[in-house]
């Protein structure tokens, strides 16, 4: 089984620095929290188990990257930061990080590990692609409609029953048909 905490996929249309991710989180207890001005502010329920968050960094993936495995409290990182410094060949910010998009309300619980990601490096922002893919799968819930989607619609956060990388195999089948829709 590979237990890599990375998956890449190069895109052909790719200059390899900028693309739509995918980050698997570990919530070890339940959380009710609110993700900023998302619904007003109200709370959302997190229950224990797996979630995935559906992104792009279309300005630069080391950097989006790097910030998420980071936390408001720089002494607490997440146990991918060490991964993610090498594969990129930086190393994170040593400033403090403000909460800006919904995902860093999240990431900043004590109950939640960024423990993977899968990158797919392309030049086409796919995360509406790949948020929509989630949705449609047996194997994942949506949090909240809207949440993690500011800049698109339906919703980029998702609890999943998957387990390990047994979600791979569904990665790869999205690259496919990616694929596709880039060569056709």
């Amino acid at each position: 089984m590979n237990r890599h905490p990375l998956s890449i996929i190069h895109h052909p249309s790719s200059d390899r620095k900028r693309g739509t991710y995918l980050l698997w989180m570990e919530v070890r207890t339940a959380v009710f929290i609110p993700f900023g001005r998302f619904q007003g502010g109200e709370k959302v329920d997190v229950p224990a188990g797996h979630c995935l968050y559906a992104g792009s960094a279309m300005g630069g993936m080391a950097s989006r990257l790097l910030r998420h495995a980071c936390r408001a409290d720089l002494s607490r990182p997440h146990p991918i930061l060490p991964v993610l410094e090498r594969h990129f060949g930086k190393t994170a910010s040593s400033s403090p990080k403000k909460m800006h998009w919904h995902i860093d309300y999240l990431l900043e619980q004590t109950a939640v590990s960024f423990t993977r990601a899968h990158l797919l490096y392309s030049s086409h922002r796919w995360e509406s692609a790949l948020a929509e893919f989630l949705q449609n799968s047996p194997i994942c819930t949506p949090l909240a409609d809207g949440l993690g989607a500011t800049d698109g619609r339906g919703t980029h956060f998702f609890h999943t029953t998957a387990h390990d990388w047994s979600f791979l195999n569904a990665w790869n089948s999205l690259n496919d048909g990616l694929s596709v829709k880039l060569s056709g």
